[in-house]
């Protein structure tokens, strides 16, 4: 006699195993930022402390390296013994984007939502961006948390979920400046929808 899983006992399962996921990528994530800074996290780290006030950070250095959300990170925190400090907004950005990753494709169902953060949270380049003093972490997790709030601005829309998708792609594009190509992405698929929808 075959004991049959309930949708409920379903969900419960996949919360635990996704839950599981977020631990474990969390983990990784941490393990990795430990070690070294590499060429381009120091080169970050001279722009931060080359600069006498944080507006320079964004008119004086003009270098593609200068991802001016995680200079001015940099900035922030000044001088640091544990070089795992500098990795902090990577870090943070990280785990908040297994989260926001949970929570995007469980809509298509708790199983999706379990396997979607088991997969980035054991990916070694989203492992690697997670764990630099650089842009790419706190890009992701704009760009996550702006499609989140797209998504739901087009189920039910409120006008301070429009601002804070706004303010989600200006941090994005502060984090750095290849955000363009997902704020553009976003843009084509509410153009889309919006077309759709009028047929």
């Amino acid at each position: 006699m075959t004991n049959k899983v309930t949708k409920d006992q379903l969900t419960a399962r996949s919360s635990m195993l996704a839950g599981a996921g977020i631990a474990l990528g969390s983990i990784l994530i941490l393990f990795a930022a430990r070690g070294d800074l590499w060429l381009d996290e120091v080169w970050s780290l001279f722009f931060a402390e080359a600069a006498r006030t944080p507006g320079e950070l964004f008119t004086v250095f003009k270098h593609d390296n200068n991802h001016v959300l995680n200079t001015l990170y940099l900035y922030l925190v000044g001088h640091q013994q544990h070089l795992i400090v500098y990795r902090g907004l990577a870090i943070g950005s990280g785990i908040v984007s297994l989260v926001l990753l949970r929570k995007i494709a469980s809509r298509s169902g708790p199983v999706a939502g379990a396997i979607a953060v088991l997969l980035a949270g054991t990916s070694y380049p989203l492992l690697l961006y997670f764990s630099e003093a650089r842009g790419y972490a706190p890009a992701a997790m704009f760009g996550l948390l702006a499609f989140l709030l797209l998504q739901e601005c087009q189920q039910r829309f409120h006008p301070g979920r429009l601002v804070l998708f706004w303010c989600a792609s200006i941090l994005g594009i502060l984090s750095h400046l290849t955000f363009v190509i997902v704020f553009l992405s976003l843009s084509i698929h509410i153009l889309h929808r919006e077309l759709s929808a009028d047929r």
